[in-house]
């Protein structure tokens, strides 16, 4: 069929012409595909070494447009016939039907019969549907999600007419996702470079590296009122495997799901979730425990993945989504319900935090999707969402810097057994690191083990007064031994009001180790106790 000039060229014809002038095909009069040039709209050829590529266009805009053929019997034959030319040894035809129209079962069942020929075959044969609404592609080409489609569905969205998504979030389909790994492992090497232990061979990060860099726990939020923690601690991970695993299934949640949602969504929902995660990590977990991780904001996505999945257009792509959310969603929220979440090592009630806020927020894109759109509408509002979000991590930076400064005068890199060494040991500790209070702690035992009341003394009451190092870097069981072993020397002093005072406020801290509180009950300086 003849070319027609038109003010506003067709799908089929612009494609056409994207393939000549982009792509490196070619005006043919091969004899060998005239028949096949008779039931297309267009046809182009591309000879690459000793291969030739055939394209064969049909346009599905136009209600006489040519019937696609319904064998590839008859195509591998052209393929075959084209093969025994001099200097070429392999030929690829593809089908393209191109324009408006949705890929259903209908549309895709003309094509499912196709044979496209072994990995050692002469010739080879590709159908494919590309639907300009949607900027969405079929094809019946083996493993074509790894890159081939998605290099099509670019094409679409950037210039064909019709596809309505010029300069849109999908132009480039896995942005976010790319970044957003990038970032994670960008913010793990930090951790790496700033842990006071020494990394192991999975490159382990201290717990109380974490916790001064961002780590979440119910006494940080809730006790000291910390709440930028809720931003950050997604984004740190505890080993070179924690981010790595995490970044794997980012990368599978994401390569299909940022492309059907758009990247504002996609980010948008990752957090959301992140924040879902952490709000109720900090929520079941005990007021110790340090969580982090991006866990939240995945399972997110895979939990808003198998509401969105069903606006796929190929029903194959949309098993494959579901079949991965069903895989990870299982294991990550599962166990929770049978009690395991403190002690395995694995946040589950960050998990189905994340789960549930991604599943709200996947609710409401479906709430926002038209059905005749390829996207959710209003992604200002997930994106306005993600802006917050990192955007108030990157403000935490300030306090940040305060609590590692904190952490960083704490104890020596790497934990020490005191119990077998001298009080002189344990006293060049105290000048090493002069503003940790657990070290003042275990002087002060060591004190009082050689009868130093006086001695004692002074250690504890100048731990305490490093208030702000028991905050940010010590659990809270610390101030109340601190107070608690202090009251006891003021005890044995005789100055009982004081005693009684100091035992009041270790009792009132509940993390106080139940050796301590037997000795304060026994001597009834926890008078508010029964």
């Amino acid at each position: 069929m003849s070319d027609l000039t038109e003010t506003r060229p067709s799908s089929a014809a612009a494609f056409h012409s994207y393939l000549i002038e982009q792509d490196g095909y070619k005006a043919t009069d091969m004899v060998e595909l005239r028949p096949l040039a008779g039931a297309s709209d267009y046809i182009a050829i591309r000879e690459r070494g000793d291969r030739v590529d055939v394209a064969a266009i049909m346009d599905r805009d136009n209600p006489f447009r040519a019937i696609p053929p319904d064998t590839s019997d008859d195509l591998q034959g052209m393929a075959r016939s084209i093969s025994k030319r001099d200097g070429i040894r392999q030929v690829r035809i593809a089908i393209y039907e191109v324009g408006r129209g949705a890929i259903d079962a209908s549309a895709v069942g003309r094509y499912l019969g196709f044979r496209r020929g072994g990995p050692f075959s002469l010739g080879a044969v590709d159908a494919w549907l590309l639907d300009t609404a949607s900027g969405r592609a079929w094809t019946t080409r083996p493993f074509a999600s790894l890159g081939a489609r998605q290099r099509i569905e670019n094409i679409l969205r950037r210039g064909i007419p019709g596809s309505g998504r010029n300069g849109t979030d999908g132009d480039k389909p896995a942005l976010m996702t790319g970044l957003l790994v990038l970032l994670l492992f960008i913010l793990f090497g930090t951790e790496i470079i700033l842990n006071r232990a020494p990394a192991g061979p999975k490159l382990e990060v201290s717990v109380g590296t974490l916790s001064a860099m961002g780590g979440i726990s119910r006494y940080h939020v809730v006790d000291l009122h910390q709440w930028w923690r809720i931003f950050t601690a997604p984004l740190l991970h505890a080993d070179i495997l924690h981010v790595g695993f995490n970044c794997l299934a980012l990368v599978l949640v994401g390569w299909q799901l940022e492309p059907l949602i758009g990247r504002r969504w996609f980010i948008g929902i990752f957090a959301l979730s992140a924040v879902g995660g952490s709000l109720l990590s900090i929520a079941i977990n005990p007021a110790n425990i340090v969580g982090i991780g991006a866990s939240g904001g995945i399972v997110g996505l895979f939990a808003a993945a198998v509401l969105l999945a069903w606006r796929h257009p190929d029903p194959e792509e949309r098993a494959a989504m579901l079949t991965r959310a069903a895989r990870t969603l299982v294991p990550a929220v599962l166990p929770i319900l049978g009690g395991s979440n403190v002690g395995s090592g694995i946040d589950y009630a960050g998990h189905v935090g994340g789960g549930v806020a991604g599943m709200a927020a996947g609710l409401l894109a479906l709430a926002l999707w038209p059905k005749s759109a390829a996207n959710p509408s209003r992604p200002a509002i997930p994106g306005t969402a993600a802006v917050v979000f990192f955007a108030l991590a990157a403000l935490a930076v300030v306090p940040i810097v305060h609590s590692y400064t904190l952490f960083a005068q704490a104890v020596m890199p790497a934990p020490v057994d005191t119990s077998k060494m001298s009080a002189d040991d344990i006293r060049a500790i105290v000048w090493r690191y002069p503003h940790d209070p657990q070290v003042r702690l275990v002087y002060a035992g060591r004190l009082l083990d050689q009868g130093d009341f006086n001695g004692a003394e002074t250690q504890l009451r100048v731990g305490l007064a490093e208030s702000d190092m028991l905050k940010e870097v010590y659990p809270p069981s610390v101030e109340a031994m601190l107070h608690g072993l202090l009251a006891l020397v003021l005890l044995d002093e005789s100055r009982i009001d004081e005693a009684q005072a100091y035992g009041r406020t270790a009792c009132d801290i509940e993390a106080l180790p139940s050796d301590f509180l037997d000795a304060l009950m026994k001597n009834k300086l926890c008078i508010n106790k029964k």
